[in-house]
């Protein structure tokens, strides 16, 4: 309804929000960010959000590592969503959208895959 009209109309700037407080000082941003982009992207899917795909997974990932527990689970979540949402895309586009998803998508996953020092970020990216 209304609501879906605002966010679609935002979507641009929700999603810079959510990008800038993903790597803020402060865990309850963090937090707060991981989960609202969660929510974010069940509720709201939308295409809009394959031009920040790569830098969405490069600070989630980041996030599974966060010092605060609840963070942590809260980027956990995300990651998933974001797994789910990326893979879903993949199918249902073009072989040409979809490749350029993977191009964008692939050099942070084995990034992370590689130099990583968490164990649980590794081996998700894997």
């Amino acid at each position: 309804p209304e609501s879906k009209k605002i966010v679609e109309q935002y979507y641009n700037e929700i999603i810079s929000g959510l990008i800038t407080n993903l790597s803020s000082n402060q865990w309850r941003n963090r937090e707060a960010s991981c989960l609202a982009l969660r929510d974010l992207m069940v509720v709201y899917p939308s295409s809009k959000l394959f031009k920040y795909l790569s830098q969405v997974w490069e600070l989630c990932l980041r996030a599974r590592d966060d010092i605060k527990g609840t963070v942590r689970k809260a980027a956990e979540s995300a990651c998933k969503s974001l797994l789910h949402v990326t893979i879903k895309t993949c199918e249902n586009t073009s072989s040409e959208s979809g490749s350029r998803i993977i191009a964008s998508v692939l050099p942070v996953l084995i990034k992370n895959m590689t130099t990583n020092s968490a164990q649980n970020i590794r081996g998700f990216s894997m």
